[in-house]
């Protein structure tokens, strides 16, 4: 995975975990739950992981969709 997005596995590996402590901090700060609450936006999130676990495996099919 880290190879699609340009960079070695341990950076990506940090910076995805900067990313998440990042949106705790939001979270625990504002008193908010961060992420898709209506039907729509789970549809959307849903759509948009299946494309980039697509994307990684090199499913390059579902490009075609889009």
């Amino acid at each position: 995975m880290a190879e699609k997005a340009g960079m070695c596995s341990d950076r990506l590996r940090y910076a995805l975990k900067k990313v998440l402590s990042g949106l705790d901090v939001i979270e625990k700060t504002f008193g908010i739950k961060i992420g898709p609450k209506a039907y729509m936006e789970k549809k959307h999130e849903n759509f948009i992981n299946n494309f980039l676990l697509s994307y990684i495996e090199g499913e390059s099919r579902l490009f075609l969709i889009l």
